[in-house]
């Protein structure tokens, strides 16, 4: 789970394998920085960026209209942006993406934007989504 910048490395860690993670949850999900890392301000951000490229896209270029197929990652995945025009982009392309390849989304749009009331918000509905009501 992360949010921002957080939410990148969230979708980093869960697209590679593994026996541990299970849940992905990104609150809009800075995926800008691996698209134009030249806008980073440290060197070393811009390596870290490039080095995350190959496995975010193999996650998440999958189906659709690439007809690159993915393996499978065992993964329930939680996704919250704000409206493209107050947040990090237009995420519904890659919410239908990850749904034709199989997997388990939920996906909210809010009016909030880039922001900790967003975010805290759609906690509880991440939650409730990921372990149930009780």
């Amino acid at each position: 789970m992360g949010v921002s910048h957080g939410g990148l490395n969230a979708i980093y860690i869960a697209s590679a394998p593994s026996d541990v993670f299970h849940n992905l949850a990104a609150f809009s999900p800075s995926l800008w920085v691996i698209e134009s890392p030249e806008y980073l301000p440290d060197p070393q951000q811009i390596a870290g960026a490039r080095r995350m490229v190959a496995l975010v896209r193999a996650a998440t270029e999958c189906g659709g209209t690439t007809g690159f197929h993915c393996p499978m990652l065992p993964l329930t995945v939680f996704l919250s942006v704000g409206i493209p025009d107050w947040d990090v982009g237009e995420f519904e392309p890659l919410a239908e993406v990850l749904e034709a390849q199989g997997y388990p989304v939920e996906f909210h749009s809010v009016r909030e934007g880039h922001t900790w009331s967003h975010w805290r918000g759609a906690s509880d509905e991440m939650l409730v989504y990921f372990f149930g009501a009780d």
